[in-house]
């Protein structure tokens, strides 16, 4: 369920909200009750983080490096699920997105050869709107 946190913040982002606004996004989708959870508030708290040693006044994520290490419990894990017959495509796919993060160099190498949508023009008005709406039904279904 994380992962699915992680993935609705980085859209919301990659629509050119800031920290401040996908944390009021967020707090708008807890009222609606639904996706209430321990895992939303966690996101709603990192989200508009301030860095305390950023004199610009950034948010923290914003200056933190897009990859985490792995103590290989995961992997065990779908590994094991696999080997008994027991399916476990959300955890499989965890675990894919934090190896994915791992490679931080290839990404950026990937990136200048392709491209990269940050800094396309952002959405605005009903467009947003619209998108950050079929958002919250798209981490509603992938939670439910």
């Amino acid at each position: 369920v994380l992962q699915i946190w992680a993935e609705a913040f980085a859209a919301l982002r990659g629509m050119g909200l800031s920290g401040d606004e996908v944390k009021e996004v967020l707090m708008e989708w807890k009222q609606r009750g639904a996706l209430d959870s321990y895992m939303l508030d966690i996101t709603i708290e990192v989200a508009a983080k301030k860095d305390p040693e950023a004199a610009d006044g950034s948010s923290l994520v914003e200056r933190t490096a897009d990859m985490i290490g792995s103590k290989g419990t995961g992997l065990w894990s779908v590994q094991v699920a696999m080997e008994v017959g027991c399916p476990v495509p959300s955890l499989a796919q965890a675990v894919l997105a934090r190896q994915m993060s791992m490679m931080r160099t290839e990404r950026l190498k990937n990136s200048g050869v392709i491209g990269s949508s940050v800094g396309a023009p952002a959405p605005s008005g009903g467009e947003r709107k619209k998108l950050v709406e079929d958002l919250y039904w798209a981490v509603y279904l992938s939670i439910v």
